[in-house]
């Protein structure tokens, strides 16, 4: 067995045991918020069963130096594993749950796997290096100009702990706009152009281009900001850094997937201490519930409302479970199996799982001359989205177009394949 696999599976052991600890003491510290109270204790060897299904992928799925290895891994942490083991503490299903769970670790397995086979190949193209640049600071000052007509920048922002008020407002000042582009742009703006700037940031930094290197920096920061302003969405206020501090610790070491994994479990680790010495806090009581436990939640309520074996789905899926599970108006989201439930049940699944495998199709061959460091970063939004929101969605709102797109016009235009780790960049 290689290190990257057993550290892989010694992580998702450490994963298994974690979200079962969290779900017990998240539970209780929400007990009374309706959506919460909903938590069935499993007996040890029966809950022990659950834990086994969600931590068989961890022996089989790809640890190979590529984009898509990083989707598959923090798509299966975030909502695989997720889903597994919540879904039976949180719905009264009996032998139904054990068909589910098993479908969803099989299911995910064999998927992934159909990638060591199967490649894709992009046509090259001549890009100008200047151009690239120049559309890539257009595109980004651009959707700051578009963003701040319709909602203005303001220092005077929402507290990241309070934040659902203003998107409320948000929500409202939407409705009353007759621009049906502006709001797919505000999420664009966070979730796609910003890390897109970060990533411009790093490739004139290493080429000591610091003006350039500067100049999209700064647009990454704005970036973001205004997708904070004017949504409040918690997520995007970060996204940026944290892909900035993922590129970075990448490059330590000779095998940057191995370091993505060793980053992983170190904060897994993380959450485990916490979650031991200080149960209440808010990095895991909020940020570990949000990021791990949430998606699971979702899909244990999407499976609970959804028929498994029905084709007709349930449309407007995601308000409906705000509304009848948490007894709010809203949107509950869920990837990638409970989106799937939502279309068409377990044919919607299939669909899900299908478009995945070609979105990793189209990831691996776009960044195929792009070092991991820097496309595996990029991905990171995309691919905690896929835990989180529709699969299409993910594709078009979320912006892993523009990903697939940007990373492939970067290859063309900055790196050959004999000089992937030693770009040179003339302007």
């Amino acid at each position: 067995m290689s290190v990257n696999r057993a550290l892989c599976i010694f992580m998702s052991i450490m994963h298994s045991v974690l979200l079962v600890d969290a779900m017990y003491l998240v539970s209780d510290y929400f007990s009374n918020v309706q959506g919460y109270e909903k938590f069935y204790s499993l007996p040890f060897f029966e809950m022990l069963g659950y834990m086994l299904i969600a931590v068989f992928p961890s022996f089989f799925l790809p640890i190979k130096r590529s984009v898509s290895s990083v989707v598959i891994w923090v798509v299966y942490l975030s909502h695989v594993m997720s889903g597994i083991i919540v879904v039976p503490l949180v719905v009264d299903g009996g032998g139904g749950i054990v068909l589910f769970a098993s479908f969803i670790a099989l299911s995910y397995t064999a998927i992934c796997l159909c990638l060591n086979g199967l490649s894709l190949k992009i046509s090259n193209i001549r890009v100008s290096k200047k151009l690239f640049v120049a559309v890539s600071f257009f595109i980004s000052l651009s959707t700051i100009v578009y963003v701040d007509f319709y909602f203005p920048l303001s220092l005077n922002v929402s507290s990241i702990y309070d934040v659902y008020s203003h998107r409320s407002e948000y929500k409202g000042a939407l409705s009353g706009i007759n621009d049906p582009f502006i709001g797919y742009v505000v999420i664009l703006s966070g979730y796609s152009f910003a890390p897109i700037s970060s990533l411009l940031f790093l490739v004139f930094l290493k080429n000591k281009k610091h003006i350039l290197s500067t100049m999209f920096l700064t647009l990454a920061i704005i970036l973001s900001w205004a997708s904070y302003s004017a949504a409040a969405f918690k997520s995007v206020a970060f996204v940026f850094i944290i892909v900035l501090m993922l590129s970075v610790f990448m490059q330590f070491g000779n095998d940057p997937f191995r370091t993505f994994i060793l980053i992983l479990l170190f904060m897994i680790v993380i959450f485990q201490l916490f979650g031991f010495f200080f149960d209440d806090s808010i990095i895991f009581v909020h940020w570990f519930r949000r990021a791990f436990l949430s998606p699971g939640r979702n899909l244990s309520f999407f499976y609970d409302y959804i028929d498994f074996w029905s084709l007709d789905g349930l449309r407007g899926a995601p308000a409906i479970i705000s509304q009848v599970y948490y007894g709010a108006v809203g949107s509950a989201n869920s990837g990638l199996y409970g989106n799937g439930l939502a279309v068409a049940g377990i044919v919607g699944i299939f669909r899900n799982i299908l478009l995945f495998f070609v979105y990793l199709l189209f990831l691996d061959s776009a960044s195929k001359r792009i070092p991991l460091h820097l496309s595996g970063s990029l991905v990171l939004p995309q691919a905690y989205a896929l835990a989180n929101s529709g699969t299409l969605t993910v594709f078009f709102t979320y912006g892993l177009a523009f990903s697939i797109i940007f990373l492939w016009l970067l290859g063309e235009a900055f790196y050959s394949k004999n000089t992937c780790l030693n770009m040179q960049v003339h302007l």
